[in-house]
């Protein structure tokens, strides 16, 4: 029977270990983390991605995951509303923001149903495997001993800072990008219409929020690359009626009132590359 050894249980990763082993193929799924309790960037879940699900037989597990439905968007210029359009005006279904960590553990637990499926968490990658004219394997390492796993097939899906895409020589071509995203969430106010998200452009800053599956707001704040240093360095106070003056007076106001609940912000350094190959043989 065929092995595939899979590095990173992310949304790629957790996805691919479930197909394999209910297909009978052997795979083996490595993730450097106990658990997936942590804060994601991206839980968005685009209609295309609901789709995945709905082909991949899981459209009743998804709808079991703590979500939030988005319907519309607002678009704010200068504070004020220019329009508002309805999603299912287009003829689409709206996508969903979906908890990542119960999603992942959803996909890693209906993986386990099959035989063929096997996880190790908390198994950092140190190098990978070679032999036989090709990579063969991975070592890693667990909080008590090192071990090594190798299979037909390794699988890089451990994110941009990929070990697995560094170590077998894969060279990816960056495009300078020239904005990073700060990522927070304060409480849900109630002048947020249901299912609604808003989108704030002009006067050199952009910002995106809506409601998220945990009855909080999420706001994705779009900088200049490179000033996130010197808005933390400011303090939370300063940061926040910066961002405050971006945006339209009610949400302005629920900002500088929720000041102290505002979770803990970080920074999502936007990244754009793309892979020259996706693929290597190499020999011993």
């Amino acid at each position: 029977m065929a092995h595939v050894v899979i590095v990173g249980a992310g949304p790629a990763g957790a996805t691919l270990a479930y197909l394999l082993a209910r297909r009978g193929i052997e795979v083996t799924l490595l993730e450097r983390q106990h658990d997936f309790a942590r804060e994601f960037r991206g839980e968005v879940l685009m209609p295309s991605g609901i789709d995945a699900f709905a082909q991949m037989g899981l459209a009743g597990e998804l709808e079991q995951l703590p979500q939030a439905p988005l319907q519309a968007v607002e678009v704010y210029r200068d504070g004020r509303r220019l329009v508002r359009v309805e999603v299912a005006a287009l003829g689409a279904a709206g996508p969903r923001v979906v908890s990542q960590p119960a999603m992942l553990e959803m996909l890693v637990r209906e993986a386990s149903r099959y035989p063929a499926f096997h996880v190790e968490r908390g198994a950092t990658v140190r190098d990978i495997v070679q032999g036989e004219g090709r990579i063969v394997g991975v070592q890693y390492e667990t909080a008590s001993t090192r071990r090594e796993v190798r299979g037909d097939l390794v699988v890089g899906t451990d994110g941009r800072a990929s070990l697995i895409r560094t170590r077998a020589g894969l060279h990816e071509e960056r495009a300078p990008q020239a904005f990073d995203i700060v990522w927070c969430k304060v409480p849900l106010p109630d002048f947020i219409a249901p299912a609604t998200a808003r989108a704030y452009l002009g006067r050199g800053h952009a910002a995106l929020v809506f409601p998220a599956y945990d009855r909080r707001l999420q706001i994705g704040w779009i900088i200049a690359k490179g000033s996130f240093g010197d808005l933390r360095r400011r303090g939370v106070h300063e940061w926040v009626a910066e961002m405050a003056a971006h945006v339209s007076p009610d949400l302005a106001a629920h900002l500088r009132a929720s000041e102290t609940d505002l979770t803990q912000p970080f920074l999502l350094d936007v990244v754009c590359d793309r892979l020259e190959r996706w693929r290597i043989v190499r020999s011993v």
